[in-house]
């Protein structure tokens, strides 16, 4: 985890340029739209906050993440922010409504641990809203040949299918509700808005997972 927190911290001006793009800005709005069709109300926790990108945007009012340098600009944007990691999680029992990983779980050591510690901090019939890029999709294939290649970030992932990923979820103790899909626009030809399909699709660059603690 120092490892990443460190690249993050060193790259953080590269990672909000990325999304200032005029294709990043498209990616950004397309995932966006996904992740509101899930969230529900009520007090959220995004975890790898990053630079607030996202719980900026989906009303999320506090994050956790390692990377001091974007917490910074976390809090730049209004979002409550606390340096920490998903796997050790310093919040008491029940706590939130709902927490958000978007992409974070492919960074993190024990994504298993983090989701345990999320079913531990979220109340009694909260949500757990899990947003990745499935490894079988084009935009999987494209990440995992750059971490091959060493790339600065992606060098420190793991790309998960959609079935890892739904085991992940039920073996931390929830109950998955609902999914969408996103971005079937395969990398470098992102020209237009998606709005997001309401189930499981290989085929997508962004699947999101709402799943429910008993």
């Amino acid at each position: 985890m120092r490892k990443v927190s460190r690249a993050f911290n060193d790259l953080s001006k590269r990672y909000e340029q990325w999304y200032s793009e005029e294709s990043g800005e498209l990616i950004k709005e397309i995932e966006v739209r996904a992740m509101k069709k899930l969230i529900p109300g009520g007090t959220g926790l995004e975890v790898g906050v990053g630079s607030g990108i996202f719980a900026s945007e989906v009303g999320i009012n506090f994050g956790v993440d390692p990377a001091e340098k974007l917490l910074l600009k976390a809090r730049s944007k209004g979002v409550d922010v606390t340096l920490g990691i998903g796997e050790m999680l310093s919040f008491k029992s029940s706590t939130f409504d709902f927490l958000l990983f978007v992409i974070s779980l492919a960074f993190l050591e024990d994504p298993q641990r983090s989701l345990d510690e999320a079913r531990r901090v979220l109340k009694e019939g909260g949500a757990v809203l899990v947003c990745f890029v499935p490894k079988e999709s084009s935009w999987g294939d494209l990440y995992g040949k750059k971490k091959r290649k060493g790339h600065d970030f992606y060098k420190h992932a793991n790309f998960y299918s959609n079935s890892r990923v739904e085991s992940l979820i039920e073996e931390a103790g929830f109950r998955i509700e609902s999914a969408v899909s996103t971005l079937f626009q395969d990398p470098g030809s992102v020209v237009a808005l998606e709005e997001p399909v309401e189930h499981f699709d290989e085929s997508a660059g962004f699947c999101c997972i709402r799943a429910e603690r008993d």
